[in-house]
């Protein structure tokens, strides 16, 4: 055979092979699209899925899928829910915090793979643990802790101590704490079941404002670098850090061209963003990433809140509380009770409304009466928590759920000096937790920043 002859038949070969391949990942298509797409991995949290809005559960398949209707999926018992294909996978997105203790199942019914077939019912189960709330108590006599409770109120024991524990926020990773020496000079924990680690943080320096985003693993906090600072170390500001990396050096956000003085801020979730408040009381919305001029929307007094699933914050202003749209800086007007007195702090609960409270003065001063009060979408308003004159309103957050609150008062305030933290509050503090539909106090407890808390009491 001559050497043209050997190619040409190199050449034939190797089309033959070439087609027998496609001709058998052809049919291997058509024979698994004929006995329907199933199930290879389910990624759930169950524990995740109590403390956070917006967790996923996620079915892979083994072949792509044509796109999954909300009309398919079907949760027992019965939540709100998103749902999403791409490829060979589905996401049910949970809207709401799930409840505690509590047996799931997320069904999928006719699931069809791109290239056909008859469908597929993916399902799946999973059992929320029973529920846990974290408080913060300060002993003037000893170390502060960290106590774990049962939602009964029984003790579970100490997560962490210290002799100065100024703040601490819940995470996916553990407890973030943040604790000070006498000097006030501040270090970053994170309490996980694994241990403690130290969180690194910009030098020498005092810490407020701690927050965590819900739906990343960025965290944040406003850093005032003390005298004693070396030099390298004596930048001021908004300074975000990454829980997945606690290690890693804090990046300083700079807006426009420089690190502005902030009085608040919000982490806006799945984004690079920032909600901030200077010091001039003008409202910025910055990305961390870029060096591009923030976007000023006007004059607030407070942030209040940010919405979890739309870009919204609740806002105070000189004229009162405002609903601000982050996408237009439109303001729309939030239903208040002019009755109960002047509004206060308010977290926004998604579907559920606006948890409000309320401070009423007398006309010559004195402090009448405090509520805590729960705007419904649907117009109603349930009046959760009532708090006497001569005790003082400290904190109020919500659970995950919206099912209870926790209300903070500091009994007795004229007699109750604050304690001498750089976060001070009063030295007697007790968290009741309240029944939102009954309004009932399941129990109380010393102590004050639940864990379900998103921002610092102060």
């Amino acid at each position: 055979m001559s050497t043209e002859q050997s190619a040409r038949a190199f050449r034939w070969l190797l089309t033959l092979t070439v087609a027998t391949l496609v001709s058998a990942s052809v049919v291997a298509a058509v024979v698994t699209s004929a006995q329907g797409p199933r199930v290879t991995d389910v990624l759930a949290d169950a524990e995740s899925a109590t403390v956070t809005q917006g967790s996923r559960v996620i079915f892979t398949s083994n072949v792509p899928l044509t796109a999954v209707e909300p009309s398919q999926v079907t949760i027992e018992p019965t939540t709100a829910f998103t749902v999403d294909t791409a490829g060979r996978t589905v996401g049910v997105r949970l809207v709401e915090a799930l409840a505690h203790d509590t047996e799931y199942t997320i069904t999928v019914d006719r699931v069809v793979a791109v290239g056909g077939g008859p469908p597929a019912t993916f399902s799946t189960s999973l059992r929320t643990p029973p529920g846990e709330l974290l408080i913060l108590q300060r002993e003037p006599e000893g170390p502060d802790r960290i106590e774990r409770l049962t939602m009964d109120g029984e003790s579970l024991g100490t997560i962490f101590e210290h002799d100065r524990i100024e703040d601490f926020r819940a995470t996916q990773h553990g407890a973030l704490v943040a604790v000070s020496a006498d000097s006030g000079a501040a270090t970053l924990m994170l309490v996980s079941d694994e241990g403690t680690q130290e969180v690194t943080v910009p030098g020498h320096g005092l810490l407020s404002r701690l927050q965590v985003s819900e739906a990343d693993d960025r965290f944040g906090y406003l850093w005032t670098a003390l005298p004693s600072a070396l030099p390298e170390d004596q930048q001021s500001g908004l300074f975000i850090g990454d829980l997945e990396n606690p290690g890693a050096e804090p990046t300083l956000v700079e807006i426009g061209d420089g690190a502005p003085l902030l009085t608040d801020f919000r982490l806006i979730p799945r984004s690079t963003s920032v909600l901030a408040l200077d010091t001039s009381q003008q409202l910025l919305l910055a990305d961390q990433t870029s060096a591009t001029d923030p976007t000023v929307l006007g004059g607030a007094r407070w942030i209040d809140d940010l919405a979890r699933f739309e870009l919204t914050a609740l806002i105070r202003t000189q004229t009162g509380p405002q609903r601000i749209d982050l996408t237009t800086g439109s303001l729309s007007a939030v239903e208040v009770h002019d009755e109960l007195g002047t509004p206060y702090a308010a977290e926004d609960l998604g579907d559920q409304g606006v948890l409000r409270s309320y401070l009423r003065f007398a006309e010559n001063g004195p402090l009448e009466s405090q509520s805590v009060v729960l705007d419904g979408p649907d117009g109603e308003s349930v009046v959760v928590a009532e708090v006497d004159s001569d005790d003082a309103l400290v904190q109020v957050c919500a659970a995950p759920t919206g099912a209870r609150v926790a209300v903070a008062v500091a009994p007795q305030i004229v007699s109750n000096p604050l304690d001498d933290h750089l976060m001070a509050v009063p030295e007697r503090v007790e968290t009741r937790v309240v029944e939102v539909e009954s309004g009932e106090v399941l129990f109380t407890v010393p102590g004050f920043a639940a864990s379900w808390c998103r921002v610092p009491a102060i």
